[in-house]
């Protein structure tokens, strides 16, 4: 029923997807899953549907900016024409902003520390990416608190690549 939905949604603005509305709707579904799964196994996802590598940063953008901004509007809309059914898609939408990620770890790319490399943070018990009140600047508050080589003997997934990303992170959070 959501995916009739989201048809209808996107179909409210029809240019600026460069794809077809189906590709948009199927990558919204495997993204929905970008927390829980490896970007491999995304990819693999989207070769199911024919989509490429080329295409899941590129629709990832479309869908966090133009999608999120297009259903809040529709929200805001329903709200006041439905009033009375009480229908609120916020939490969705707050979702696909974010690329189903916790909002922390969206926000910790843009600083440079890859989701996959928080997801292994993450599962070692050093943070808890989701908790919902934690704010970027707390985290990056906590990162500061602790350095590079504690992650490192904390969290025993890490490979080489893995510690070339964090030291990069680090570099950047610390302005050295």
């Amino acid at each position: 029923m959501m995916i009739h939905f989201l048809y209808k949604i996107i179909r409210l603005e029809p240019n600026g997807w460069d794809t077809t509305y189906s590709n948009i709707v199927n990558f919204v579904k495997i993204l929905s899953q970008n927390w829980n799964a490896t970007i491999p196994e995304l990819l693999d996802s989207m070769s199911e549907f024919d989509l490429g590598i080329d295409l899941f940063f590129k629709l990832e953008r479309k869908i966090t900016f133009k999608l999120s901004s297009l259903l809040h509007n529709v929200n805001i809309i329903q709200r006041e024409i439905l009033s009375e059914n009480n229908i609120d898609i916020s939490p969705f939408v707050s979702k696909v902003s974010y690329a189903f990620l916790p909002r922390v770890v969206f926000h910790l790319e843009e600083y440079g520390l890859p989701r996959m490399i928080s997801k292994k943070i993450h599962n070692s018990g050093i943070f808890n990416f989701e908790d919902g009140c934690m704010a970027i600047h707390e985290a990056i508050d906590q990162f500061n608190k602790i350095d590079c080589k504690f992650i490192f003997d904390n969290v025993n997934e890490l490979d080489q690549f893995d510690k070339y990303m964090i030291n990069y992170f680090y570099e950047g959070i610390r302005g050295e």
